[in-house]
């Protein structure tokens, strides 16, 4: 519904589009076949997508476009402003349907929605109406009173959110921070709070004063879920940004190398760690993409740069041809981009154990996924629908050959060689009770040193416990 609005608004006019961003790739797809059946399009025509080696857009007729974080970062090479787009916060579209949600789906009470300026709480009191008009057409009995609250609303119209309603109807204030602390509004249960606030900053070299939005601050935050509750129990719904789902260092390399190809600055609306920033062109540094000036190398840096993969994998693919092995390579690329090939059913771990163990390497398993993936791609095309249909009762291999780029990767607390070895190489670290390296394969020390000697180097330390030097790389 959010995104019709945007479209009747003009958002999308002059072959402009509007970009959602979505956490996964399945997602991105579920959504926009979704968002294309409600408006009567054939996804990839007016409603599209795009992940990761699944383009599904028309550069002509798509207006609506769904893709990852990863996808629209690639497109900046291209685009470096990102000028075909129409950014929005998506604050606004989760303080509607939080708001809807709760009308529809909690008891009495009314709600306090919190945003930073007038024109985030007019944009939303009109969101807000329309829906709710929508949904009184349906029968709902229990109506909404949409009301706004900023310092530039004039009086008369400021006192109606102090004015009593009936039993059936709940109102809705949508306000800046003058609510947070100035005014206590009697029968407030629910709080919305977006996480951002709208504040002056000066800047002494221009002398110019302006209103930025940045992050809410913990008392402020602290103060708006205080707004709910007054005179009975409350809710605070916040809308904060999820937990990081990958590594920060990995994507701070990506979009490194992605800047530096397309020559711009950037300016972060929310700035990486800067300790993230230093491990990340170490990384690139280590990898050869970058010199000592912090400069792309040539060709090598410029390649990885343009590969739609973080900077290890695409450095893994490029050094490939080297040793006469990028067929094997990509695949094991491949089958390290999702997770679990096994699957291992609960009431059969026993089997699928054995039958895991035929696959297995003594190495590591890097190996072990390249003779799950060539063993499966030789047998007949009925021998394959047979062992998907009857994976979960065999514990067998479950593999999606739609494309290579989709097979998932081995579990990560399964290790595949059986030997200690004191260097090995992974793809990452989980923590969960405790540590674990997942897609591990034992390498030896003097590779290192032979083929990162700007990263590497040869050395002894003593073993406290044991008499005797052990090989040290630093």
């Amino acid at each position: 519904m959010f995104l019709t609005y945007l479209a009747e608004a003009g958002w999308t006019a002059e072959g402009r589009v509007v970009g959602v961003t979505q956490p996964r790739r399945v997602a991105a797809v579920s959504v926009a076949g979704r968002v294309a059946d409600e408006r009567g399009a054939v996804l990839g025509h007016e409603v599209g997508y795009c992940i990761r080696f699944d383009d599904c857009t028309d550069p002509q007729a798509t207006r609506i476009k769904f893709l990852t974080d990863g996808m629209l970062v690639r497109e900046m090479m291209a685009d470096p402003l990102l000028t075909r787009y129409s950014p929005v916060p998506d604050y606004i579209k989760s303080t509607v349907e939080t708001a809807m949600k709760i009308h529809q789906m909690e008891n009495d009470g009314d709600i306090l929605a919190f945003l930073t300026g007038q024109e985030e709480v007019e944009t939303v009191v009109s969101m807000l109406i329309e829906q709710a008009r929508a949904l009184s057409r349906t029968g709902m009995k229990k109506h909404l009173r949409v009301l706004p609250m900023y310092a530039g609303l004039p009086s008369p119209d400021q006192m109606k959110v102090f004015e009593r309603v009936s039993r059936s109807v709940r109102k809705v204030i949508v306000a800046t921070n003058v609510a947070e602390t100035s005014i206590t509004i009697h029968g407030i249960a629910y709080v919305i709070d977006c996480g951002f606030v709208k504040l002056r900053a000066y800047n002494p070299k221009t002398a110019i004063e302006c209103l930025v939005v940045v992050p809410v601050s913990k008392a402020s935050a602290n103060q708006r879920a205080g707004r709910a509750g007054r005179n009975r129990s409350g809710k605070c719904y916040r809308l904060y940004t999820a937990v990081p789902r990958s590594s920060v260092t990995e994507a701070s390399a990506g979009l490194h190398m992605c800047l530096y190809f397309t020559g711009v600055g950037f300016c972060f609306p929310q700035p990486p760690p800067a300790q993230s920033m230093v491990q990340a062109l170490e990384l690139l540094y280590a990898l050869g993409g970058l010199d000592m000036h912090c400069r792309l190398t040539e060709p090598l840096g410029m390649r990885i740069a343009e590969f739609p993969l973080n900077p290890m994998f695409a450095k893994m693919l490029l050094e490939s041809g080297n040793f006469g092995c990028s067929q094997e390579i990509l695949t094991i690329a491949a089958m390290m981009q999702i997770q679990n090939i096994f699957l291992i059913p609960p009431n059969q771990k026993s089997q699928a154990a054995r039958q895991h163990r035929k696959f297995a390497v003594e190495e590591g398993d890097h190996l072990t996924m390249l003779n799950v993936y060539e063993a499966f791609v030789k047998v007949s095309q009925c021998k394959r629908m047979w062992i998907c249909g009857n994976v979960k009762n065999l514990g067998l291999v479950y593999l999606n050959t739609v494309l290579i780029t989709s097979v998932p990767c081995l579990c990560y607390k399964e290790t595949c060689f059986s030997f200690l070895s004191p260097r090995v190489v992974y793809n990452e670290v989980i923590q969960t009770a405790k540590y674990y390296m997942r897609d591990v394969t034992a390498i030896e020390s003097a590779w290192l040193v032979e083929l990162a000697p700007h990263f590497y180097q040869q050395g002894t330390v003593r073993n406290r416990h044991k008499a005797q030097t052990v090989p040290l790389l630093c």
